[in-house]
């Protein structure tokens, strides 16, 4: 069994950035189990609308020309797209803006080997789909005060 990394800290910053994409996108999210391989359903009036994937980063939105995500998300998003016919969302709080794209294949995105390093565990190396920044749609942050 792989190890968990995610630490309280991160499920915080999760629950943070859901709350902004609550009230952005005028639903109600519910986090998933595991299984899934994604974070949220999205509820709004009683009707499920879609599924969604949040990630939070400290790099600037425009540090990188790409978002990396693993293949496995990918692959989870478009069996769930599959068996409800419903849309699946990545959703990225950087340090400087938060975004959303689809998470569906197009001829942009490129399929490569990669992941982190940091861990030492060989498993993070794995399949991963880089996303074109431009694919999302960018809400810049506000300044505090």
């Amino acid at each position: 069994m792989r190890p968990i990394y995610e630490t309280e800290a991160d499920r915080g910053r999760e629950a943070d950035f859901s709350n902004i994409l609550r009230q952005s996108f005028g639903c109600t999210l519910h986090k998933l189990p595991i299984r899934y391989g994604l974070d949220f359903v999205a509820v709004k009036d009683g009707r499920t609308i879609g599924f969604m994937e949040t990630k939070v980063r400290t790099n600037p939105v425009g540090k990188y020309p790409t978002y990396m995500i693993s293949a496995g998300k990918f692959m989870s998003a478009d069996a769930l797209t599959r068996a409800t016919g419903l849309p699946c969302r990545l959703a990225v709080m950087w340090s400087d803006a938060w975004g959303h794209t689809r998470l569906v294949m197009t001829p942009d995105i490129v399929v490569s080997l990669g992941g982190r390093r940091d861990r030492g565990d060989e498993q993070d190396i794995e399949p991963v789909h880089l996303i074109p920044i431009s694919s999302f749609q960018i809400i810049p942050l506000r300044a505090a005060g």
